[in-house]
């Protein structure tokens, strides 16, 4: 779901350095990053922990004045699923907005109320109907629109926007938000040798 090409993600890749939301220098260790078109996989093998992670959507507003959602799980990352703002486009993502989400077959996955609120450098995004809280994640905003994650435990959920930092990819920035903070972490991976 990003617009780079597949190689410049791609691979195994070494933690150069990576620091924590608030400030302090983290962990070290690999992440590899499969491509399961159109989506990729992610395994931290760090020295705080292994981890594994997709589950995301992308926000993008249109040309045209609406918003197109592009999303996938951890259950299918090899199948995306796509969504729309059923509710006016007012220009900012904070707020409350309807929506609709799609699965990858076309077929209605759900509507809801899509709630979000800027905290800080980060954005809480609930996910409900009524008054009931269905989904709750994090995101960050990028160039594209808005980037979101969500978890069953919003404490232990870690959400990353990498982007290549050379044309040969050979190295990759992330910020990244943790799901108790408001303020980004940052982490820089250096392409390891085979």
């Amino acid at each position: 779901m990003t617009t780079a090409e597949p190689s410049a993600f791609a691979g195994t890749w070494d933690v150069v350095e990576a620091i924590l939301p608030d400030g302090v220098a983290a962990y070290t260790g690999t992440i590899t990053i499969a491509h399961m078109p159109p989506s990729f996989v992610l395994d931290w093998d760090i020295t705080a922990g292994r981890y594994v992670g997709i589950g995301l959507a992308i926000y993008k507003p249109t040309s045209d004045g609406h918003v197109a959602i592009r999303w996938c799980s951890g259950e299918r990352p090899d199948q995306v699923g796509t969504g729309r703002f059923a509710s006016a486009w007012t220009g900012a993502f904070t707020g409350e907005h309807t929506m609709v989400y799609y699965l990858p077959d076309g077929r209605i996955y759900g509507e809801w109320t899509l709630v979000v609120r800027q905290t800080g450098q980060t954005y809480d995004v609930l996910w409900q109907k009524a008054d009931q809280v269905h989904f709750r994640g994090i995101g960050l905003a990028t160039p594209h629109g808005l980037a979101v994650g969500w978890y069953p435990d919003r404490a232990q959920l870690a959400f990353l926007d990498y982007q290549p930092v050379d044309r040969a990819a050979q190295q990759l920035t992330a910020v990244w938000a943790l799901g108790t903070q408001t303020t980004l972490g940052t982490e820089h991976l250096s392409r390891a040798c085979s």
